[in-house]
């Protein structure tokens, strides 16, 4: 799956079970190995994110649980919908990345992990569509 040179620090990150190596897996490693340039907080959320799924198969006590084909359903549903000018586009791999780390990770109760996300990017970038989008499959699912 990697055949980009990962830096020996964040080796040992990558070794998680396939059934987690979807989207955000996929920009973690490429965040991480530097093909993708990135602040210091994205490379942070994915070290966390990596941490944690190593934390699911080896600590009992762990509360979370990643879910990857809940984050896909989410995905999938936002990329059906058109922009304001009718046009369907594919979200970037950090879009699928954000909409992972927020609507991917559940507790034990099968709630949401992290309730609010602080999202910055720069213009252009598609947020007010992925907010929108976000939102629309939010009403649609609690329907």
């Amino acid at each position: 799956m990697t055949s980009v040179k990962i830096p020996d620090m964040y080796e040992q990150l990558l070794d998680i079970p396939e059934k987690y190596k979807d989207d955000a897996y996929k920009y973690c490693v490429m965040v991480l190995s530097g093909t993708y340039v990135a602040c210091e907080d994205t490379v942070n959320a994915c070290i966390r994110h990596l941490k944690d799924i190593q934390r699911i198969t080896s600590d009992d006590t762990f509360p979370y649980v990643y879910k990857p084909k809940r984050a896909n359903k989410v995905i999938k549903f936002m990329e059906m919908l058109p922009d304001t000018k009718g046009k369907v586009h594919k979200l970037g791999l950090f879009q699928r990345f954000i909409v992972s780390m927020v609507r991917g990770w559940f507790n034990e109760n099968d709630y949401l992990r992290f309730r609010k996300a602080y999202i910055t990017m720069a213009r252009k970038n598609g947020k007010i569509c992925l907010n929108n989008q976000k939102w629309l499959f939010v009403i649609g699912e609690n329907r």
